[in-house]
């Protein structure tokens, strides 16, 4: 699987043809171009849309005994941002945070300074 999320359009998320629960280090996907369309295109889909991909970050990276959350701290703190931009123009019911993360699963010691530290990529 490959999630793909930038501010401002909807979010991706392409499988292998061949799914597996491992962590796979090829993708069907290799060299290819991914398009990604604005939310421009479809403003009152947009904040349903990063909403539910919120939950596909929860069920993929924080599930019993995966807590995978490091490994994305660049994703979760963008989807973070937008989370919190939807919300103040209250779009947005239900916000992909990274605070709600630490919240509602304990058990994976969800840092959320870590993530802050490791997810801005440098200038």
């Amino acid at each position: 699987m490959l999630l793909f999320f930038k501010g401002g359009y909807f979010p991706r998320e392409l499988h292998n043809r061949d799914d597996s629960n491992t962590w796979v280090r090829t993708s069907d996907w290799d060299g290819a171009t991914v398009s990604m369309e604005p939310a421009s295109r479809r403003p009152d889909q947009y904040a349903d849309a990063v909403q539910n991909f919120g939950g596909t970050v929860d069920v993929s990276f924080f599930h019993p005994g995966g807590c995978a959350w490091r490994k994305i701290p660049h994703l979760l703190l963008a989807l973070d941002r937008e989370g919190e931009a939807l919300s103040r123009q209250q779009r947005l019911s239900d916000n992909p945070s990274l605070a709600s993360w630490g919240r509602v699963h304990p058990e994976c010691h969800f840092d959320e300074d870590q993530v802050r530290r490791n997810g801005d990529w440098a200038p």
